[in-house]
């Protein structure tokens, strides 16, 4: 009985190991085909799988383009930016210029203006002067045509008056106060219009 187990066994095993060796070989002959196969006829791609592949491979460099940027991309950038700030800078010196400039025109109107005040106040003040001058000239004539109208209306007194006073002087008698006041003052006014009518005929 045991002998028959063993024989059974045995032949159990035989059976699995002709089995496997069947399969292997099998595997062996289909592996070998389809290299064969392969090698002699290449796979031509279909429309759809190259344009799949295409669109992977745009796909690939999109993301490449659009990560981390490159050194050149880096370098261009930093470029561009030093190109526009050179641009800025240059700019803001022209308007610095331009208002520089204005400045310098407007500080020489300034003096300019300065100088015209300056003749005007100048000229202002000879105008006071001869002003004055003048008022000294009039208060000098109105003075003296009130003392020449003032003979018109008593020309007999006045006479009387004057030969009265020398006739004290001749005899010896002092003239009075009023009256020696009274001929000083018409001398010093008949000086003042002989000296105001002398000055006048020098400038004329």
């Amino acid at each position: 009985m045991q002998d028959e187990q063993i024989i059974a066994d045995e032949t159990t095993i035989t059976a699995k190991s002709k089995k496997k060796d069947f399969i292997e070989r099998n595997k062996q002959t289909v592996q070998s085909t389809s290299k064969s196969t392969f090698s002699k006829r290449p796979r031509e791609d279909s429309p759809s799988s190259q344009n799949s592949r295409q669109s992977s491979s745009t796909k690939t460099d999109k993301k490449k383009n659009h990560g981390v940027p490159s050194s050149s991309t880096h370098s261009n950038y930093s470029r561009s930016s030093e190109i526009a700030l050179r641009e800025e800078v240059k700019k803001l010196k022209r308007i610095l210029l331009e208002r520089d400039d204005w400045l310098r025109e407007k500080e020489a109107e300034l003096l300019d203006a300065e100088d015209i005040v300056d003749a005007l106040q100048e000229r202002v003040r000879e105008v006071e002067a001869r002003n004055r001058e003048l008022q000294r000239e009039n208060e000098i004539m109105r003075n003296y045509i009130e003392e020449e109208n003032a003979k018109k209306t008593s020309p007999a007194n006045e006479f009387n008056i004057y030969i009265s006073s020398m006739m004290n002087e001749i005899r010896g008698e002092p003239a009075s106060l009023e009256r020696v006041q009274e001929v000083e003052d018409h001398l010093q006014k008949e000086n003042e219009f002989t000296n105001y009518t002398e000055e006048r005929n020098e400038r004329n």
